[in-house]
């Protein structure tokens, strides 16, 4: 466990943690700079050993925050490094700000990413980070895994592809990377939202600042989410192996889960397995709240009428089984064609010679291919409901073809590499 110490991070010291995260010197990685101490130390103390593409987002939700990405460009420039500033277009929700301006983020680092031929997107979460991301999950219930609170090395939010999020300071205080701002003459932005206290983190930042409770320091919290992540890599070996016992994915894209085999299997595991599911179905990035997955999991039987959950239905089907699949009215039509290698509804990649619009079969979709007998083939489990939410490729109002696993399409992994 690191202790807090006003010793200057070095680049030495980081280059060994790149090392061990399997990054080579000269990689080119993109590094996100709020212009923030920790973002700051992050992309001048990687400068030495690799390629820094420096980037700045820019939300435009307070004033000021366009001369701030000006004056990262000037310093970091001056470094030496590679910069440039994004923007985030369109409109603002009225709520839900925080969440909404950090998927954005994401999304643009990692278009940015690929442009520039980047393989990693570093950001600067260190060792307070932790300990607040895991105060915070606690607050809302979260599970084990959750509790893991930020790994290292984990795929970059919303995204399923070659380019990874690392998160190489998560063993580092905040007072290491002023140190080293300070070793060097640079100067850092403060921003004015770290003090806002109608935020939930600024509030638990302030309680670990002066905790009521001895012994309630970030490092000994981040010490224990480290803990939790090792048990939380354990119980996914065991996860992994219950999904090839219990889990079937037929052609299009509905699971069949055997309900003796996963009541036969410790509850933990059982239930983090359902969980996983209906996360991979929603293509969100984080799984239903705990409560109502519960709720769910202790309900499954081969005699349980139709249940939704975050747009996932799940029936009984005799025989011990259960089926899952998307709700119908869920499934949305794309907005333009489909490109060849694209993901589609969080949880299909698609192999295609033409580009098509997708969506579901609905009713008229359900009635072209009866008028043609081509839904012969389909399971005798499918109800008509299931039936007008499968995915289809469309031209011009006909259905040119279902979307099949192995065919035009090829299912996303439901186990992702560790969080």
């Amino acid at each position: 466990m690191t202790k807090s110490t006003d010793t200057p991070l070095t680049a030495s010291e980081l280059d060994v943690v790149y090392t061990r995260l399997g990054v080579a010197r000269g990689a080119k990685l993109l590094v996100a700079v709020s212009g923030g101490a920790d973002s700051m130390a992050l992309a001048l103390l990687t400068n030495p050993h690799r390629q820094v593409e420096a980037v700045t987002v820019d939300h435009g939700l307070r004033e000021g925050s366009a001369d701030e990405a000006k004056q990262v460009a000037i310093w970091l420039r001056a470094a030496g490094i590679s910069h440039r500033t994004i923007c985030w277009q369109g409109d603002k929700p009225s709520t839900g700000i925080q969440a909404a301006a950090r998927a954005a983020r994401y999304e643009l680092l990692h278009q940015q990413a690929q442009a520039l031929g980047c393989d990693f997107i570093v950001v600067g979460h260190h060792v307070q980070d932790q300990a607040e991301t895991f105060m915070l999950r606690l607050a809302r219930g979260s599970g084990l895994q959750g509790l893991g609170a930020m790994a290292e090395l984990a795929d970059v939010p919303s995204q399923k592809g070659e380019i990874k999020l690392l998160r190489p300071l998560l063993n580092f205080t905040k007072s290491k990377l002023e140190a080293a701002l300070k070793h060097q003459n640079q100067s850092w932005i403060e921003d004015p939202s770290n003090r806002d206290i109608s935020y939930d983190r600024v509030k638990v930042r302030q309680y670990l600042a002066a905790p009521t409770l001895d012994g309630l320091t970030n490092e000994r919290l981040a010490h224990t989410a480290a803990s939790l992540q090792r048990a939380n890599a354990a119980l996914l070996y065991y996860e992994q192996q219950l999904f090839g016992d219990a889990v079937e994915i037929d052609l299009y894209g509905t699971v069949c889960l055997q309900i003796n085999v996963l009541r036969a299997a410790p509850e933990e595991v059982s239930m983090r397995l359902f969980s996983r599911l209906l996360q991979w179905f929603t293509g969100a990035n984080y799984a239903p709240r705990f409560e109502k997955i519960e709720s769910l999991f202790a309900s499954l039987s081969d005699k349980m009428t139709t249940r939704t959950l975050a747009g996932v239905c799940v029936k009984g089907i005799g025989s011990e089984q259960v089926i899952m699949h998307r709700e119908l009215a869920v499934e949305q039509k794309s907005e333009g064609p489909i490109a060849s290698d694209e993901i589609v509804a969080g949880r299909w990649r698609m192999i295609m010679e033409t580009q098509c619009d997708i969506g579901p079969l609905g009713e008229d979709g359900v009635q072209q291919l009866r008028q043609f007998d081509k839904l012969e083939a389909i399971p005798n489990y499918y109800s008509h409901q299931l039936c007008c939410s499968m995915l289809a490729l469309w031209q011009e109002g006909r259905v040119e073809a279902l979307i099949k696993n192995g065919k035009n399409a090829t299912l996303l992994p439901v186990f992702i590499a560790k969080q």
